[in-house]
Parts: structure tokens; C-alpha cells; sequence
């Protein structure tokens, strides 16, 4: 990582160790050093604009707000995992950080139950490709507009090659979004997979994403803990 992404880490997991109410947060960006086998424990990786912009990002959609989001999720009780990725961040290779990632949880005796990739955008390019680089039908995945659409000029080439994926994968996308869609192709009706998919009318598009809205936030834990 470079100097300016970890100095905007670093921020950002200052920012987020409490919250408004003053109750400790549990953020991280990597593997805690503690693994506790009964916490919840989900990754989350956002957007191409982050990398390039950091945690405000300015989008076409408005203010990204990276730290609200993460925070929304450990409010929730998760051990969030996340980090300001470079802009170099190349997706595959990445994808296989965020696999040994899980394989160290799984290792220390955590439930596949207990864990959950979360990603929007170009972070939900590298969630599709860790559902075959985990390779556990157990392990969660929720896919915030993260199966791009072609002819967009970013539909990263891996997706159709991700091999066989596996997990309880749960895809939302919103009306009118021209830079992501279905990612039914992907995973509907394939062995290992149990694949759920929501498409919201907020008329927000891509930007729906970029703030924790409810709306979308709500599903997205509600699948994490399995209800």
C-alpha cells in the first residue's frame, strides 16, 4: 500500500473506532490479531472512486461516504474488515487477498455461517471473483451493483471466467443504473450456489450505493445474518 492510501487508512480507521454515541467500533483492515470463533466477521470493498478520490469521494451521484458505510455495518455487530484500496488494485489478485483472508478465519474456527464479503461496484467485481476463489457454499456474499455491464468500459474480462462459484450469494442493483445489472448469469442455478436477487425502483442508479441507505443496508445485513 502506499503512503498516501495508508495515511487515508489510518484516518479513516480513526474515524471509525467510535461511533456517535461513543461505542467502540470493531474496524479493520486486515485480520484482527484476536480471532474471536463467535463474532460475525464481513469484509467490505467499495467502489473504484475511493481509490482514486479516498473515503469522500466525489462521484457523479454525489458524496461517497466510505466511513459512514463501514461504520453502518459494525453498528450492526459486525468485525468489519476493509481497507483504502490503491488505485493500482488489480481485481483477481486482490480477490485471492480477500480468499486467504477468509481461509485465516476458517482456520482459527470461525463458522462460514459467521462470514460475509460485501461489495459495491468495482469492489463487488472483486466479491464475484472471491465466491470462486473461497469456494464455500456456507460463506455469505452480498453483490451492491457488482456484475458490470458491457460495453461500459469497465466490465473486467474475469467475470466471465470466475470458474465455479459457491456461497450464499445476494445480488442487489437499481433501476436505471447504467454501469451494472443482473447477476443472474453468474450464479443463478449453479451447483453450490444459493442465489437471491433484489432490483430496487429508488431510481438512484449506481449512486444508491454510495450512502448507507436503508433501503438497501437493511437486506443486505438481514442476509449477512441469515434471516
Amino acid at each position: 500500500m502506499n503512503s498516501v492510501a495508508t495515511a487515508t487508512l489510518l484516518l479513516a480507521m480513526t474515524i471509525l473506532a467510535r461511533s456517535a454515541a461513543g461505542v467502540d467500533r470493531a474496524v479493520y483492515a486486515d485480520v484482527p490479531p484476536t480471532i474471536d470463533p463467535a463474532a460475525r466477521y464481513l469484509f467490505h470493498m467499495h467502489g473504484r472512486a475511493i481509490e482514486v478520490q479516498g473515503p469522500t469521494a466525489k462521484t457523479p451521484w454525489g458524496t461517497y461516504t466510505y466511513n459512514e458505510i463501514v461504520g453502518a455495518f459494525a453498528d450492526h455487530g459486525f468485525v468489519v474488515i476493509t481497507e483504502v484500496r490503491p488505485p493500482t488494485t488489480q481485481l483477481a489478485p486482490y480477490a485471492t487477498i480477500v480468499g486467504g483472508q477468509v481461509a485465516k478465519l476458517l482456520a482459527a474456527g470461525v463458522p462460514p455461517e459467521n462470514i460475509t464479503v460485501t461489495g459495491f461496484s468495482k469492489g463487488g467485481a472483486i466479491a464475484v471473483l472471491t465466491t470462486a476463489m473461497i469456494g464455500n457454499p456456507r460463506v455469505s456474499f452480498v453483490l451492491m451493483g457488482g456484475c458490470l455491464l458491457p460495453g461500459g468500459g469497465r466490465t473486467p474480462a474475469d467475470l466471465a471466467a470466475i470458474g465455479r462459484p459457491q456461497g450464499r450469494i445476494f445480488s442487489i442493483y437499481d433501476e436505471g443504473d447504467s454501469e451494472a445489472g443482473s447477476c443472474a448469469s453468474n450464479f443463478a442455478e449453479k451447483p453450490g450456489v444459493t442465489f437471491k436477487e433484489t432490483f430496487m425502483h429508488e431510481n438512484r442508479g449506481h449512486g444508491l450505493f454510495i450512502t448507507p441507505n436503508k433501503v438497501w443496508l437493511d437486506p443486505a445485513v438481514n442476509w449477512a445474518l441469515h434471516r
